[in-house]
């Protein structure tokens, strides 16, 4: 875990209230409490308890199956990223770190969690974040709301196979018909930070199966699966962010599987100096 990572040390179940959402689910044995992780409900209760509790941010994630974000690996990503801008600080003079800090988040998910965490934790953030499935995209845009964080965070309807497209160009989408006016606003010329990105990790039904751990974290398809995979969905990123690399400082995503470390790697190298990629920078993330 990054060192300041408020979990390194535990969860503290022993300072929920009897009206924690994750309360009926603790079970008590001898001076120590836990919950079943094998079970969905009590996982998601969990997690929304640790935001309510840890960060006062109040989230709902629906529909019912859909992914529940693990807060402390969350909260290692943000962290990560915390701690890049800081370095890169003194390389870039021209960049106005007091005012605001710009991040897009590729795929936010019905919880929209990098968002939600780097905006309470960091008062001079401000996301664009894409959502490509309706059902996640509104429950986000809910999330939001409810924290009053409408300001610090425009939700974007994503387009498939498109990763930063949609921050920046609102021509094919129909997000200028919404009566939300989170949703009108672009990018134009602004700096851009950072990016960051939870890919899907499988390309078959059958992958997720045999990759599915023990753990009730949920998941649906369209958060799970993509064509080819999370190694061709993130080699496909990096080809589009070639053409924002004027506009951009940092593209990062996870990698969840340790095999496709090699060859994505290989593909940024392709792209080094004098061409598009400036530096490259790994980190290994553990809970």
């Amino acid at each position: 875990m990054h060192p300041k990572n408020r979990y390194q040390n535990g969860y503290s179940f022993e300072t929920f209230n009897s009206k924690s959402l994750i309360y009926p689910y603790l079970i008590k044995r001898d001076t120590f409490s836990f919950i079943d992780w094998k079970n969905y409900d009590a996982v998601k209760a969990f997690n929304i308890s640790l935001l309510k509790r840890d960060f006062d941010l109040n989230v709902h994630i629906e529909p019912t199956g859909r992914l529940v974000p693990s807060i402390p690996s969350r909260l290692n990503y943000i962290l990560w990223i915390s701690d890049l801008i800081d370095a890169t600080k003194q390389t870039l003079t021209n960049f106005n770190y007091v005012d605001n800090i710009i991040g897009i988040d590729i795929g936010t998910g019905a919880s929209c969690i990098y968002p939600l965490l780097g905006t309470s934790m960091n008062k001079n953030w401000q996301f664009y974040a894409t959502e490509i499935d309706i059902d996640s995209y509104n429950n986000a845009s809910k999330n939001v709301a409810m924290n009053n964080l409408n300001s610090k965070i425009k939700l974007i309807k994503g387009c498939r196979n498109k990763f930063f497209q949609p921050v920046f160009d609102n021509s094919n989408d129909d997000n200028s018909n919404n009566n939300n006016n989170n949703n009108n606003t672009r990018l134009q010329k602004e700096k851009v930070m950072f990016t960051m990105c939870n890919p899907p990790y499988f390309s078959t039904m059958e992958e997720w199966e045999a990759g599915k751990s023990g753990d009730m974290f949920g998941g649906e398809p369209v958060e799970m699966i993509t064509n080819g995979g999370e190694e061709t969905f993130i080699i496909n990123m990096i080809n589009e962010s070639i053409k924002y690399k004027d506009q951009i400082i940092w593209f990062t995503t996870l990698i969840g599987i340790k095999k496709h470390i090699h060859s994505i790697e290989k593909k940024l190298r392709s792209l080094s100096p004098p061409n598009h990629v400036m530096a490259i920078k790994h980190h290994t993330f553990r809970q």
